[in-house]
């Protein structure tokens, strides 16, 4: 019975307190914290240019967040990106008409020294938005269109964090 009962707030503080210490133990520190270096090091990677309309706009989100007050006048690293896209048909009628695609971007990243071009970090990283086929074609390819440029932007996401870890780690 004292199972259903909302926990009290001596319940709550004893649940955070003991939160806080594991995550204390565990070597937890934020990214962004006081102590941490990662802005002034992400100011310190160039991005290359990607090729085609999505890589544009990936380059432009990521400009945005990792150096907002422009390029570094004297990088550390240059970030290099290749993307391919593939679609998938999804719901499929009777008549084999689709009413909906799947679009999938992929991004294979490497990091490269500036010193020496040594790669120092690399991955991949996918996103897959979907969007749907329209009857109107205009109407279809603003929401492929819309599709892409979001999946600009959850890829920018993903790699300012898997770089702000790796450079995090780099003190």
């Amino acid at each position: 019975m004292w199972l259903l009962r909302p926990p009290g707030r001596r319940g709550l503080c004893a649940a955070l307190a003991a939160l806080a210490l594991a995550l204390a133990g565990c070597g937890f520190h934020p990214l962004y914290g006081a102590s941490g270096n990662v802005p002034a090091a992400l100011a310190k990677v160039q991005i290359a240019q990607i090729a085609d309309r999505a890589g544009q706009q990936l380059r432009n989100h990521l400009l945005l967040r990792i150096s907002p007050d422009g390029p570094p006048q004297r990088p550390d690293y240059v970030l290099k990106v290749s993307l391919s896209e593939s679609k998938r048909k999804l719901s499929v009628q009777q008549d084999d008409v689709a009413t909906r695609v799947n679009l999938t971007i992929d991004a294979a990243y490497w990091l490269e020294r500036t010193s020496d071009g040594t790669k120092v970090f690399t991955g991949a990283v996918s996103t897959t938005n979907s969007y749907n086929i329209l009857a109107s074609e205009i109407g279809t390819m603003k929401a492929e269109t819309t599709a892409r440029a979001r999946a600009a932007r959850e890829l920018s996401g993903s790699l300012t964090a898997r770089l702000a870890v790796h450079l995090g780690g780099r003190r």
